[in-house]
């Protein structure tokens, strides 16, 4: 199967040759493999993809991504990447998200890659937190106020310094909102 490429060659003033592709002609080669997720956090996931053949080295990445929910867009991330493996950050805790990557060659956008196995951040510590808590307030009442289970660790008080230490998630004693 052939494929046809319209190539403009121009001369760098580091004397090497670029090659620019014409947007509306990319071939497979063009496209970045499929994005996978690794070491994913709360906020935060590292991508990788298969670099395609005809990434050059001023040639850079872009990354979408879009909530697993229907409705959701796609976005473009916030950074343009030259390496395929890339850490993302600021994205919401305990949400399920798809990605893709698109090379741009010479400043024309390539075509996306395929889409992503459904990535899912983990939880935050504040709600990890709030599992060990209990309501401090009635419902209904905005902010919701928590307060957390503690048992205080007797012989680690100091009455000079006027200090507590606490274990938090063991007894049903809620931490003296008035003290802190």
């Amino acid at each position: 199967m052939k494929h046809h490429v319209t190539v403009i060659l121009y001369q760098h003033p580091n004397d090497e040759l670029s090659i620019f592709r014409n947007k509306t002609h990319f071939c497979s080669q063009d496209i970045p493999g499929r994005p996978s997720a690794s070491n994913v956090g709360q906020d935060t996931i590292t991508l990788a993809w298969k670099r395609p053949e005809a990434h050059r080295k001023r040639d850079y990445y872009q990354v979408s991504f879009k909530k697993n929910v229907d409705g959701s867009t796609w976005r473009v991330y916030k950074e343009d990447f030259y390496e395929c493996t890339v850490e993302l950050a600021d994205f919401d805790s305990e949400c399920e998200y798809l990605f893709r990557v698109r090379g741009v060659y010479g400043g024309n956008e390539g075509p996306y890659s395929e889409v992503s196995d459904v990535v899912t951040t983990l939880k935050s510590q504040a709600t990890k937190l709030l599992e060990w808590s209990r309501r401090y307030e009635q419902q209904g009442v905005s902010p919701t106020k928590y307060a957390l289970l503690v048992q205080e660790i007797g012989n680690a008080r100091n009455e000079k310094h006027k200090s507590r230490k606490f274990e938090i998630g063991m007894m049903d004693l809620f931490i003296d909102v008035n003290f802190c």
